[in-house]
């Protein structure tokens, strides 16, 4: 589940063993025509992640991000992420433009 502030997706994370959380992921376009994408918090249950649940959401969540964001703009725009300009989230979605 995802829901969408200005600068920040925030994810509703279940691993493999059940254990539910809430991640904060901000999106940043630093302006040199990268975006940086950061894990800004974690919590389960209102506190402090377990150990496994921090490792697991710190290995496999930004590869995750990262890819499923190249395949969304290559499938909706019939291009590369590589032809990425800027990437700002909204409180409705992410706004993307592609260099011309």
């Amino acid at each position: 589940l995802v829901d969408f502030t200005p600068g920040m997706l925030r994810l509703w994370v279940r691993i493999s063993d059940s254990t539910v959380g809430q991640v904060d992921v901000t999106i940043t376009d630093n302006g040199d025509g990268y975006v940086v994408i950061q894990i800004a918090s974690i919590t389960v249950n209102g506190g402090t992640p377990p150990a496994a649940y921090l490792q697991i959401v710190n290995q496999e969540l930004p590869v995750l991000l990262v890819s499923t964001l190249d395949a969304l703009i290559s499938q909706k725009t019939g291009r590369p992420a590589s032809d990425l300009s800027s990437m700002v989230v909204s409180d409705t979605g992410i706004v993307i433009l592609l260099e011309p």
